[in-house]
């Protein structure tokens, strides 16, 4: 997956804010990206359920939860912590451990919410390689049918 193609078409697309931004800042900023990453999170875990009827809609609804996680990684300058490489990708799609999506969607809320109050990058990307975890070991995606849908929407 070409991330750093990815990234540049989400800092290309328009600014998705969920909540209305009363004093524009830079923290404010970061505040919206994580809301708009929460929701779009939030959007996605339904489509689990009925994920071989939904499939079409469960990749959109994953490229979209992508575009929040590298809206936020530009914003924050983190893009770069975010790179993967085949090898790390092919680690992604091995097995899956957890049998509980409920618990794997509350370690990336738990990530998330951490990295945003102690403003800390670290938490960001282990919720971001869970997120792919999560995609292309147990929801089975095929991160060139993500890329390409990816670039179809954001590109």
């Amino acid at each position: 997956m070409d991330i750093a193609r990815m990234a540049r078409l989400a800092y290309q697309s328009e600014d998705r804010s969920i909540l209305p931004v009363k004093h524009p800042s830079e923290s404010e900023r970061w505040a919206s990206g994580m809301v708009a990453l929460n929701v779009a999170l939030a959007d996605l875990m339904p489509l689990v359920r009925q994920q071989e009827e939904l499939a079409d809609q469960l990749v959109a609804a994953y490229c979209k939860a992508l575009r929040a996680f590298l809206a936020v990684a530009n914003d924050k300058q983190w893009t770069s912590f975010l790179f993967i490489d085949e090898q790390q990708l092919a680690a992604f799609q091995g097995k899956w451990t957890n049998d509980s999506d409920n618990a794997v969607y509350l370690i990336m809320q738990q990530q998330l919410n951490k990295s945003y109050f102690e403003h800390r990058h670290q938490p960001f990307v282990r919720a971001w390689h869970v997120f792919l975890k999560f995609g292309f070991s147990r929801l089975r995606l095929d991160p060139v049918t993500v890329e390409m849908k990816y670039v179809t929407m954001f590109g």
